[in-house]
Parts: C-alpha cells; structure tokens; sequence
C-alpha cells in the first residue's frame, strides 16, 4: 500500500487515540495482519476472541466476506456484528427506500441526494 507522509501520520495518530481509549475502558487495539480466516483461525483462540465487529456494505464482495466470517463465527464460537460506521446513511436502508439494484445507488445517491433521503430523517437516525 502507499500513502503519503500525511496520511500515514493521521493514521498512526488514529490509531494511538484508538487504542488510548481503549486502555481507558480496560481493553486494548490488536492488529493482526494477513488473510482474515487464517488470522482469525489463529488467532480466535489465542485471544479469546468472542465477537468480531464489522462495516455493513453494500458491494457484493463485502457482502460475501461477511458471509464468510459470520459462517467462521458459527464455527469457532464468536459473534458478528454488523454496524454503519463509516457512511452517513444506513446504505441498506436507502437502497430499501429507493427500490432498484445496489450497483444503481451511489449515481442516484449523488444525483438525487436532498429528494430522496428527506424522508429517511437525519443520518444515523
């Protein structure tokens, strides 16, 4: 991967914070790094692991890893959780709300934004 200085400073401050807060409610930042079933097969275990924490997606692949680990948690005993962190809008929700194919949605979403999210309230709502 490569990113310029200033991107890497804002992550590793990012980071920092993270795990900063972390620390202050008594847990800790892990980061482990490779192909998440084998890092999650090693590494369930070893760190008593019992939920994994997800971005919900939209995109078909995203789709298919969560598929994946949730089939993995099923297997090794952890639970997963699928949450909106890092969209103003519950991408689920607005497809719903619009009524057509996923892969149509970010063009209607730019096009279109104000009319058709008034009626799914602020984000996060």
């Amino acid at each position: 991967m490569h990113i310029g200085a200033l991107r890497w400073h804002f992550l590793l401050q990012s980071l920092e914070d993270l795990q900063k807060n972390l620390s202050q409610l008594g847990s800790c930042l892990l980061v482990a790094q490779g192909e998440y079933e084998a890092v999650l097969r090693d590494h369930v275990q070893k760190w008593n692991i019992t939920q994994v924490t997800l971005d919900a997606e939209m995109e078909p692949f995203y789709k298919e890893m969560e598929a994946k680990i949730r089939r993995l948690g099923e297997e090794l005993g952890f639970e997963v959780l699928s949450l909106v962190g890092h969209s103003l809008y519950d991408t689920e929700r607005y497809v719903n709300a619009l009524k057509m194919p996923s892969r149509k949605v970010y063009f209607r979403f730019s096009k279109h934004q104000g009319e058709k999210t008034k009626y799914l309230g602020p984000p996060g709502s």
